[in-house]
């Protein structure tokens, strides 16, 4: 299902490379440094715009023009907020809800925007360019891991769902 998926996108000018280059990109950081420097701000500087990569924990879609990912990477989050009306350039409608219908948890994309604050005060990144989706994911990753077959048997899946795992 998710190869069909993958396959139709491929034929939308949208999604002509389903799996890009990074681009070097001015503003690039990672999460726990975005989290240092912007978030310890009040207000946060909203002048700049920032580049974040990570991998889908959650998504929140609210009709067709709002979505909300929490993104992670290492093991640090981060809520962004990726909504229709501020794309810059504008897009087509269409362009947005591919995208939306897109991705899924487990895929790692790489969000450009601005920090800010959601309508509850939390901080997050608001996304003024389309998100880039650098890797779909073919498999969802659990919720849980707690079958001890499975846990010897996939290992790497253990230490994505259970971050205590691999410490040791």
């Amino acid at each position: 299902m998710r190869q069909k998926t993958l396959g139709e996108a491929g034929e939308k000018e949208l999604f002509s490379q389903t799996h890009p280059r990074l681009k070097s990109r001015e503003g690039r950081m990672s999460i726990a440094k975005f989290r240092t420097n912007w978030l310890n701000q009040d207000p946060p500087d909203s002048s700049k715009y920032v580049t974040l990569d990570g991998r889908i924990q959650s998504i929140r879609k609210h009709g067709n023009k709002l979505i909300f990912v929490t993104m992670v990477n290492d093991r640090k989050t981060i809520q962004g907020m990726i909504n229709f009306k501020n794309m810059k350039p504008p897009m087509p409608l269409d362009a947005f809800k591919l995208f939306g219908r897109m991705i899924e948890k487990g895929d790692h994309i790489s969000i450009t925007g601005k920090p800010a604050r959601s309508g509850t005060g939390e901080r997050i990144l608001e996304a003024h360019i389309l998100p880039e989706l650098l890797s779909p994911a073919l498999e969802q990753i659990p919720e849980s891991l707690t079958d001890p077959e499975t846990k010897s048997q996939k290992r790497h899946v253990d230490m994505l769902v259970n971050p205590e795992v691999a410490d040791t």
